[in-house]
């Protein structure tokens, strides 16, 4: 054997090293780091536990039917709309088939929809928001909003709906990922089914990023250019129901862990951040445009009731825009109440700094909309 051949074998022989490494033992590496799972590491570095779990696993684990007092709830896997915004999703009422976007998630389930640190239940109602089911029954306020409203990565009790529900009858219909557009389906499908007194839209600093997938979508699309569009969801809910149930159980299995699967999704993330980092800026004119337009659909659906409430973002790498946000209330002609909190530390108000809000900030947050709704009422 000459010297070349045996340099040759041996080289093979590293690179099927590697590739075993990779595939059986890449896991295991991955997860002594962590890597790009910032609550793990922070976690880590704070000397704190965290369950590194996935949601599957978490479905797995409790797959019987857990009992509240008044319905039967099985865990199954969160859908979230942002996911379906091509309206891939289809349903068949008996009568015709048509394609959809789902706006909750499986109706009176348990979810775990995110971990930061531990993952909480969320219990959701007859039509797959996070509510108590006595929810629906003639609330006075509606909330719409995203993951900071529906509550993420915190139990119940502890999330803004929880505290503004100490003093006033809460309809929650927030959804994580929702931006404008998805808010006005939301608030046209099932908020004006309701008179409530006041109807608070929160706004975030990611709402624009938000409303550049939500403008691409054509079925939220007629949300804008029509004001009688409707999917009939809220009257089709058995159906819908039926579809994002099927939906979430093909899901299953998707975050299994499998020889190798942490090292795709270690890549994965990699790929997707450089794609992100090399996107074109967004066009702040068009985003805002449509946001105003946006909210004079939501304000021809409810008349004056309507109030537009700005959630700030502490964290180090936000990127605020409340003077934006605030022109655009004010070219929509809609009130505005502002939860800015002067000086906050990101530590108090986000989890370990860098997650949603604590329960102090949920707190503070609906404290500052009260004041808001009275000064509001003053004007």
């Amino acid at each position: 054997m000459t010297r070349d051949d045996f340099l040759g074998i041996a080289l093979g022989f590293a690179v099927l090293a590697a590739v075993a490494v990779l595939a059986f033992g890449g896991d295991w590496l991955l997860a002594q780091n962590d890597y790009g799972n910032p609550f793990a590491q922070e976690a880590r570095r704070r000397g704190l536990p965290f369950d590194a779990r996935t949601p599957d696993e978490f479905v797995n684990e409790t797959r019987d039917f857990a009992r509240d007092g008044k319905a039967a709830r099985r865990t199954i896997t969160a859908v979230y709309p942002v996911n379906l915004l091509d309206g891939r999703m289809k349903i068949w009422n008996g009568v015709i088939t048509k394609f959809i976007v789902p706006f909750g998630s499986p109706a009176l389930s348990r979810t775990y929809p995110c971990n930061e640190g531990t993952r909480f239940s969320f219990n959701t109602d007859a039509y797959g928001f996070t509510n108590p089911l006595e929810a629906w029954e003639i609330p006075e306020m509606i909330l719409l909003g995203d993951s900071f409203v529906e509550g993420m990565c915190q139990p119940e009790g502890n999330r803004i709906a929880d505290y503004l529900r100490l003093t006033h009858r809460v309809l929650n219909l927030a959804r994580a990922g929702a931006a404008p557009v998805t808010q006005l389906g939301i608030l046209r499908e099932y908020g004006t089914k309701f008179s409530p007194k006041v109807i608070l839209w929160f706004a975030t600093d990611n709402d624009f990023r938000g409303i550049q997938d939500e403008l691409k979508s054509p079925i939220l699309m007629r949300y804008l250019e029509d004001d009688a569009f409707s999917q009939a969801l809220f009257e089709n809910q058995f159906y819908v129901n039926g579809a994002v149930y099927g939906y979430a159980s093909r899901a299953l299995g998707v975050n299994v862990r499998v020889p190798g699967s942490a090292v795709w999704r270690a890549f994965h993330g990699v790929w997707r951040a450089s794609q992100e980092a090399t996107a074109p800026k967004p066009d702040m004119r068009k985003l805002s445009l449509a946001f105003v337009q946006t909210l004079k659909a939501a304000q021809r659906a409810t008349g004056e009731k309507l109030i537009l409430v700005y959630l700030a973002d502490y964290r180090k790498n936000a990127q605020p825009k409340r003077k934006e946000i605030l022109r655009i209330a004010k070219e929509a002609g809609i009130a505005f109440i502002d939860t800015t909190i002067p000086m906050a530390d990101p530590e108090d108000l986000h989890q370990w700094g860098i997650g949603h809000y604590t329960p102090l900030g949920n707190r503070l947050v609906a404290e500052a909309v009260l004041r808001g709704l009275n000064d509001v009422a003053a004007r």
